[in-house]
């Protein structure tokens, strides 16, 4: 078969020489988001009691956020502080879980948002037959291998490289860890209950059946447990559906976490009850308002503090 011969427009080759730049500059900086400085608070730095508003964990208003009236600070705990476990009133828990967490959330989407656009500036390249630098054909091998895809499969790969609901995210995580008050929070950073079959790299429930073998898997901080759940969400055959769905959400412009949520029947052993409970969760505290928040701009100055 005959290949047509396309000649180039001036605007598609500024184009394609934009979009080459950018990959190439994408490359030229050190190892992508991994490398950026995230601002970090030592358990130091944070008030010994936690006694009212006045002497919150994090202090930044989640009403405004719920609003839509400011952008959620930068402000990332490695770790749930000791003092939260302390917090004795409901509502105050309810907030400062949620200033905990949300941020954490609104960052991993964040670095799944950054790979979503270079994945797209780079199929867009090869879309143009252009050839890709070494580093960015091996990055986008990485990236496959990362997200399970068989070599050459954009379309999955691009369906899979996406970012999560986070009103389903917070509501399961309220679900999974009673806001935040289990052992496996505060032994392993573990917010949705993954589990791994490798003995000893986690935590072993104390109702586990007899004869079962699986611990709860141990992350070393609390954004690692959120992008480990991002990535199995991205993943697992299991949620092939929510994968299908949050696609057509996009295409449709639309956010609707409580049907998402619908399909992670695979999630609990609990099956329709589970689903049911996180609904509830979402709707009873309206986590569907945090559908849409982001982070602040990076500040010029990101001061690292003791703790890293």
């Amino acid at each position: 078969m005959t290949r047509k011969t396309h000649h180039l427009t001036w605007f598609e080759a500024f184009s394609l020489l934009t979009l080459l730049v950018s990959v190439m500059a994408m490359y030229g900086l050190a190892g992508l988001q991994s490398q950026r400085g995230h601002t970090v608070i030592s358990l130091a730095k944070l008030p010994d009691h936690v006694s009212g508003g006045d002497a919150a964990i994090l202090d930044y208003d989640i009403a405004d956020i719920r609003a839509g009236r400011a952008d959620v600070p930068r402000l990332f705990l490695a770790n749930m502080p000791n003092n939260y476990f302390d917090i004795d009133t409901i509502p105050e828990r309810k907030r400062e879980f949620l200033r905990i967490l949300l941020p954490l959330v609104l960052l991993a989407n964040e670095e799944i948002r950054i790979e979503r656009q270079h994945l797209l500036e780079v199929l867009a390249l090869r879309e143009a037959g252009q050839e890709l630098p070494a580093a960015a054909e091996s990055w986008l091998n990485e990236l496959m291998v990362k997200y399970e895809v068989e070599p050459g499969d954009f379309p999955t790969l691009l369906r899979r490289v996406d970012i999560v609901s986070p009103a389903v995210t917070l509501s399961q995580a309220i679900e999974e860890t009673g806001w935040g008050r289990s052992r496996f929070v505060k032994q392993g950073n573990a917010i949705f209950g993954e589990r791994t079959w490798s003995k000893g790299a986690g935590i072993v429930p104390a109702d586990r059946p007899e004869g079962r073998r699986y611990e709860v898997r141990r992350f070393e901080t609390l954004l690692e447990s959120v992008q480990a759940y991002a990535l199995n969400l991205n993943t697992h055959p299991a949620y092939a559906d929510f994968r299908a769905l949050r696609s057509e959400l996009r295409q449709a412009g639309r956010h609707n976490p409580a049907e998402l949520a619908e399909t992670l029947l695979a999630y609990s052993e609990r099956g329709i009850d589970y689903i049911r409970a996180i609904r509830r969760v979402m709707r009873d505290n309206q986590l569907h308002q945090f559908e849409t928040a982001k982070l602040t701009g990076i500040l010029a100055s990101d001061p690292q503090i003791a703790g890293l």
